[in-house]
Order: structure tokens, then C-alpha cells, then sequence
């Protein structure tokens, strides 16, 4: 029993120093596989979801931050987290797609027209003569006309490059300024 007891402390160095490399290693390991399956996913998570593609590239980077800093155990969990995440993403992107190119398709009708009838209101109503009501607001109207044409052509250059989810918001932006415009001169305001 004796001898077993001075064998003891070595016996323990023996064993235990592997494990101190576990977690090490299995949070490497972790990022290592999130980053192979991001890198599958990157470029159309990036087109269709900017913003989850961000928050899993961040993730990333944390765990990495981690692991760096000693602390296996979070980057572990952090990229264990973000393997989930990019999992998630991966099955919902065909259908985040298909979202998306519906909207567009709405928005490349609708846009293009609403952009027309504004065109046409502001040549229907005529420039106001200097100090008649309504000069102020045809004045403001056309000068807002030409940067929207502009973010229109930006959004279709999005579209074409196969940025979806940022020229489907830009479009959208276009519509709603449209709108506002279009109501404004029916209203006088």
C-alpha cells in the first residue's frame, strides 16, 4: 500500500494532464466545425440575412475571444451556440429566399409605378409661379424626386448582385417615401 501511495501523485499527474487539454481542444475543435459550416452557408446568409449572418460572425469571434483568453468552457458553449444558430439558418434560408424574391417581385411592380404617378402628379400640377402656395412643397417634391429614382436603380443594382434582403429594405424605403410624397400633395401639406 505503501508503494502505491509514491506512485499516487505521479499516477494523477499522468491522468489529469490530458484533461486539461479537453476542453481546449473540444472548443477548437467546435469553432473549427461553425466555421466550416458558416463558410458552407456564408455567402447566401450574408445576401438573405445579413443581419444573423453578422450576429453568427460575431459569435464566432467571441468564442475564439474565449478560447484565447483561457476560457475554454465559454468558447465552447459559444460555438456549440452558434452551431445551433447556423444549423437554424441553414434550413430557413430557402424559404427566407423565396420571401424575399416574392417581395421583390411585388416591389419591382409597384415601385417603378409609384415613382411614374409622382412624376406625373408633379407635371400635372405645374410649377406654382414664385410665392403661390404650393410652390414650396412642388419645389421639395421634385428635389426629392431624383435621389429617389437614384436609391431605385441602388436597390435594382442590389437586387442583380444577389444582395436580396438589402435591396428588398431599400425598395421598400423608396415605396414608403413615395407614398409619403404622393400624399402630401393631395393633402397640400
Amino acid at each position: 500500500m505503501i508503494r502505491f501511495a509514491r506512485w499516487l501523485p505521479l499516477l494523477l499527474a499522468v491522468l489529469l494532464i490530458p484533461a486539461c487539454g479537453g476542453p481546449k481542444q473540444a472548443a477548437e475543435k467546435a469553432i473549427s466545425e461553425a466555421e466550416l459550416a458558416f463558410g458552407r452557408i456564408a455567402e447566401q446568409a450574408r445576401n438573405v440575412a445579413p443581419d444573423q449572418a453578422r450576429a453568427i460572425e460575431a459569435g464566432i469571434t467571441g468564442a475564439k475571444a474565449s478560447l484565447a483568453g483561457g476560457d475554454a468552457k465559454a468558447a465552447l458553449a459559444t460555438a456549440n451556440e452558434q452551431g445551433e444558430k447556423i444549423k437554424t439558418l441553414s434550413e430557413q434560408l430557402p424559404s427566407l429566399q423565396a420571401k424575399l424574391q416574392d417581395e421583390w417581385n411585388t416591389l419591382n411592380t409597384t415601385v417603378p409605378g409609384a415613382l411614374a404617378a409622382l412624376r406625373k402628379k408633379l407635371d400635372d400640377f405645374g410649377r406654382p409661379p414664385a410665392n403661390m402656395p404650393g410652390r414650396a412643397q412642388f419645389d421639395s417634391t421634385s428635389a426629392q424626386l431624383s435621389p429617389l429614382n437614384q436609391k431605385w436603380d441602388e436597390a435594382r443594382s442590389l437586387f442583380v448582385s444577389g444582395k436580396l434582403a438589402e435591396a428588398v429594405a431599400m425598395a421598400q424605403e423608396v415605396q414608403e417615401d413615395v407614398v409619403k410624397l404622393v400624399a402630401g400633395m393631395q393633402t397640400g401639406s
